[in-house]
């Protein structure tokens, strides 16, 4: 993903000193923001009111943002600074971010990847479904994620939507100590 792997590259390079007001990052930055997805789309079904504002894995999927990638996406602009008259595009680029990841979470506490309470069973038994992709439900490695990632904001466990967040995690933890993501 171009919007994953850009992410991963100027975390590790703001990571290893690059200063954040290197043009470089700056680029990478502006790029990201261009990216965000505002369009309506059915995932508002279950999370109404709120406001699209996330990006997706893919080039141009503009009606399907993830959680993910999303959360990666602000970490990665959060931590970069641009000049003086791009700061509030920045700003809101972010926030934007992090209300439509607040909107999508779901009533265990958990994340999903692309919809929020996606998890009937009963989907799994129409006929057509036999790719095993109807259901979409909260994983411990993007709601963790997002949890890295309010961290990284300043947020703690005493905000509600970090401290539900953060009881799914605690509650999916295996006997063995481990736990089990969808995706990673």
């Amino acid at each position: 993903s171009p919007v994953w792997d850009t992410c991963i590259a100027q975390l590790a390079l703001l990571e290893s000193g690059i200063d954040p007001e290197d043009p470089m990052v700056q680029s990478s930055a502006r790029w990201l923001m261009d990216k965000q997805i505002y369009a309506a789309a059915d995932w508002q079904v279950r999370a109404k009111g709120t406001r699209p504002g996330g990006w997706s894995f893919e080039f141009d999927n503009l009606i399907y943002p993830d959680i993910d990638d999303a959360s990666i996406v602000v970490m990665a602009l959060d931590q970069v600074r641009l000049p003086e008259a791009e700061e509030p595009r920045r700003a809101d680029s972010i926030q934007r971010g992090v209300e439509w990841m607040a909107g999508m979470q779901s009533k265990n506490g958990g994340r999903a990847a692309f919809d929020k309470d996606n998890n009937k069973k009963y989907l799994t038994k129409i006929p057509f479904s036999d790719f095993g992709e109807t259901l979409d439900p909260p994983s411990v490695d993007v709601t963790a994620h997002l949890l890295e990632m309010y961290g990284r904001l300043g947020y703690t466990k005493e905000d509600r939507a970090v401290g539900r967040g953060f009881a799914y995690v605690i509650s999916e933890q295996e006997e063995d100590g481990s736990w089990f993501g969808s995706w990673g």
